[in-house]
């Protein structure tokens, strides 16, 4: 099969033909619909081949599509030409989706995630900061989350492939700009102690502030309380 013969596919095709390709197998209803989403948020058929490409099930077998290591080099290529900043890096193995950057690690990871979720080269700071945060027992996807809630993402407004699912699998909650466009909807109100406490990660920190201090958490407050849960500090002694 040529690489071509799929990407002339398209929608529930489209998808189907990928996984037969990719993972000898039919879609299960939720890869099928997470991937259906990607491409009406905009997520190229290439994109979406490389998202399972690099996905933990398809990283064993042998796969042999003829041109799809040419396509992927020339998403690279066009990766780099459209944005202002590089999303190549100069030396190690690059991103284009969250998959693919949890393979790297140490500095390399940094730099990538930099790349793919901020858009610019990693600062010494951030490199310094995130460096302490992986030696102290941070995973790599709470560092992606960490970043995700900084106003430098939220003014990107592009989430990479598969960011979402990688958060949920961890129970991180909502990414940055979905997180703080819910302190204008009042959702997370309770009524109880225990309520509160059934809350995990951001949820929890807003869940908190929105019962017993009445308000929103600022930006400051939320980013300190939820480093400290990331840290172990129990949600009993944050409360107080």
């Amino acid at each position: 099969m040529h690489v071509t013969q799929l990407l002339e596919k398209n929608n529930d095709e489209f998808v189907s033909a990928a996984y037969l390709a990719l993972l000898n197998r039919q879609a299960d209803p939720a890869g099928g619909q997470n991937y259906r989403r990607m491409m009406s948020e905009g997520a190229s058929k290439l994109q979406i081949l490389y998202s399972i490409y690099v996905s933990t099930e398809c990283r064993p077998r042998e796969v042999n599509i003829i041109g799809l290591m040419d396509a992927f080099a020339e998403l690279r290529r066009g990766a780099e030409g459209n944005n202002s900043q590089p999303l190549i890096k100069e030396s190690g193995r690059n991103a284009l989706c969250v998959d693919d950057l949890l393979l790297q690690d140490g500095d390399d990871f940094i730099a990538s995630a930099y790349l793919l979720l901020l858009r610019r080269p990693v600062d010494q700071v951030g490199l310094d900061n995130y460096r302490d945060r992986l030696s102290g027992g941070a995973s790599k996807t709470q560092v992606l989350y960490e970043l995700s809630l900084s106003p430098e993402y939220i003014a990107v407004g592009i989430d990479p492939i598969g960011l979402v699912e990688a958060f949920s699998k961890e129970g991180l909650g909502l990414v940055g700009r979905d997180f703080f466009s819910s302190f204008q909807r009042g959702s997370i109100v309770a009524t109880s102690l225990e309520e509160i406490l059934k809350q995990q990660g951001a949820n929890f920190v807003e869940s908190a502030y929105r019962t017993l201090l009445r308000r929103p958490p600022d930006e400051a407050g939320f980013q300190y309380y939820l480093t400290k849960l990331m840290n172990g500090c129990s949600k009993l002694q944050i409360l107080g």
